[in-house]
């Protein structure tokens, strides 16, 4: 599953560190050009708050030694009735991010249209349990392979024998990922696999 050199402490997240993991999404997903990391602080804390408050599964990695966040996952059911509530009730918010940043804006508009007109849709029947995201500051290698196997195991315990998750295709690095820890394809939708692997 991956070798983590530091020593990590695996917390359940709450909502107060909603703000934390805003900060750590935007330093890692700037470089990018995710959408998302062009939000505000606050609008992408609100972003994490609806799930560190809605009973799905946070957890952040610590280094023993440490004060700071070096990672976090979000997972669980209803992952996207959630987000759709969170874009209803923020779209003016998210518009106004749009036009402070209108080059990233346009970027995934351009593959929402293009994916939605001339990619090909396979069916697919997505497991209850999904990975929303899975976020590390890399400061060392395998944290993010120790978060995803943290949540596995969470995964388990929960009676479920399978987890899945969405990946942009032209992701690489994180399809390399998953497919290293034994996540397989199982679909495709709008630019994105949809892999799942048993837990």
């Amino acid at each position: 599953m991956g070798i983590y050199y530091m020593k990590l402490d695996f917390v359940s997240a709450n909502a107060d560190d909603a703000l934390d993991f805003a900060d750590l999404h935007r330093k890692c997903y700037a470089s990018e050009t995710h959408f998302t990391a062009c939000f505000p602080r606050d609008l992408l804390g609100d972003y994490y708050r609806l799930f560190l408050e809605g009973g799905f599964v946070v957890i952040k990695a610590k280094a023993s030694m440490g004060d700071r966040i070096n990672g976090f996952v979000v997972a669980g059911s209803g992952l996207a009735e959630k987000i759709s509530f969170f874009k209803k009730n923020n779209k003016k918010r998210i518009l106004k991010t749009a036009a402070l940043h209108p080059r990233t804006f346009l970027k995934k508009i351009i593959e929402i249209l293009f994916y939605r007109y001339r990619g090909v849709s396979a069916f697919f029947e997505p497991c209850p349990f999904l990975i929303l995201s899975i976020v590390s500051d890399r400061t060392e290698p395998g944290i993010g392979a120790a978060l995803l196997k943290k949540t596995q195991e969470l995964c388990r315990q929960s009676g479920n024998e399978k987890i899945g998750l969405y990946v942009r295709v032209d992701n690489l690095r994180a399809l390399h990922f998953y497919l290293k820890n034994n996540f397989m394809i199982k679909g495709y939708t709008t630019g994105q696999f949809y892999m799942e692997a048993e837990v």
